[in-house]
């Protein structure tokens, strides 16, 4: 489905954007655990970006037909993309910006 796919491209380009903005805004101010922390959450983002525009490839009706399937689990992999890679992010500039290196 077109709307997975442009979904999925968003949180791409997200991934990319926070990706370039701890490599370079935060190289000085996050220390060697917490930048790896920031790369595996940039990093988790974008393979859950990719998962949603290869859902949205394979629930296209023009390649396998109409789909009887459950848009909950969609939207379970979406939730869970937002909760988890948005706290882990905003667990590092909190402890960062507020509670020192």
């Amino acid at each position: 489905m077109k709307f997975y796919i442009i979904l999925g491209a968003v949180f791409a380009f997200l991934a990319v954007a926070f990706g370039a903005f701890g490599a370079h805004a935060l190289k000085n101010i996050l220390t060697d655990h917490y930048a790896a922390v920031w790369e595996t959450a940039v990093q988790y983002q974008m393979f859950h970006a990719l998962g949603l525009i290869v859902i949205g490839i394979l629930m296209s009706k023009s390649l396998i037909g109409p789909t009887p399937c459950d848009y909950t689990d969609w939207w379970s992999i979406i939730l869970n993309l937002m909760d988890s890679d948005h706290n882990s992010r905003c667990e590092k500039l909190i402890t960062t910006t507020y509670f020192g290196k």
